[in-house]
């Protein structure tokens, strides 16, 4: 039997395998760990809790008279089908229903999803080159709808749902600064580059039959301290996309996810689960009172273990 002396689990919505986690155990000399995916827990005044389910990459270990160190690093679910890729060319003609196709990949490789209905479909014809892995095939078909990139919940399953402005989601947490057991520690940074800020956002198709598709969308609500008289254009091409409200929604999104306008706030808490993809959270703290979406998490897995969170808010209202 071996035991956990530490580790840290980080879930980050901006990156592609979306979480990792890193464990150190320690075992006799002779024994050998066997594992091929972990399942971690949280336990609180016996109060059971998922953290996250992943699939562990080889193991280095070290000795130390009878005790071995072993350091395991491992990666969400969505790792099989970010190494796995078609045998062929992957091909999908114009007119599919792009979330069936997700359920029917992610189904044929066996795997269990939780991906909500939709019926757009592609508006032209599709094809990935040899060597394009699933992942990726997926994502792009997502995006076709503007639905969010795949992600994997606690339990490992597979999941994507509609894209929803930040200020349209609902609170999923809140921390006040009044309950102590919430906010350890807290770090503003304060980033707003004025003159980089594009307010109005073009997206077009420029394949068949989608050739005059465009959408423009733009924000004259403006940052708070700022006029709105110029004008910054950010004119971008899409590959495919259902049909123009689509479009307009992710011109719309594109504004909201705008990096040069965001108010970043890093806050330190006690453990606490947290929805896996960008999780909406009320903050009432010190200067930092508003809602935030939370980019990425980091649990550090020891006891009294803490949590750190990194949050942004863009300042610019649609």
């Amino acid at each position: 039997s071996g035991y956990i002396e530490g580790g840290s689990i980080e879930y980050n919505s901006l990156t592609s395998l979306k979480a990792t986690c890193t464990i150190n155990l320690s075992l006799g000399t002779n024994e050998k760990l066997n594992l091929s995916a972990i399942r971690i827990y949280h336990v609180l005044n016996g109060v059971e809790q998922v953290l996250g389910t992943f699939l562990i990459s080889t193991p280095s270990s070290s000795f130390e008279g009878e005790v071995q160190t072993i350091e395991c690093v491992g990666y969400s679910t969505l790792w099989r089908i970010s190494s796995n890729t078609p045998d062929i060319p992957y091909y999908l003609p114009k007119g599919s229903n792009a979330i069936a196709e997700v359920k029917r990949i992610l189904t044929s490789l066996g795997y269990a999803f939780n991906i909500a209905d939709s019926i757009k479909t592609t508006s032209t014809n599709r094809e990935w080159k040899i060597g394009t892995s699933y992942l990726e095939i997926i994502n792009d078909l997502l995006d076709v709808v503007n639905y969010t990139s795949l992600y994997c919940d606690a339990m490992g399953t597979y999941v994507s749902k509609p894209y929803v402005l930040p200020q349209d989601r609902e609170i999923d947490v809140e921390y006040d600064e009044r309950d102590v057991d919430n906010i350890l520690e807290q770090k503003q940074i304060n980033g707003l580059d004025l003159f980089s800020i594009s307010n109005k956002f073009i997206r077009y198709c420029s394949s068949e039959p989608t050739l005059n598709l465009y959408a423009v969308y733009e924000n004259t609500s403006g940052a708070s301290g700022t006029d709105n008289t110029w004008v910054n254009t950010d004119c971008q091409e899409v590959s495919d996309c259902a049909d123009y409200d689509t479009l307009y929604a992710i011109c719309k999104r594109d504004c909201a996810n705008s990096i040069s306008t965001y108010n970043k706030v890093q806050i330190t808490t006690a453990i606490r689960m947290l929805p896996t993809y960008m999780p909406t959270i009320r903050l009432n703290h010190y200067q930092a009172n508003n809602i935030f979406t939370c980019t990425s998490f980091t649990i550090n897995l020891e006891t009294d273990g803490s949590m750190e969170l990194n949050l942004r808010r863009n300042e610019v209202l649609l």
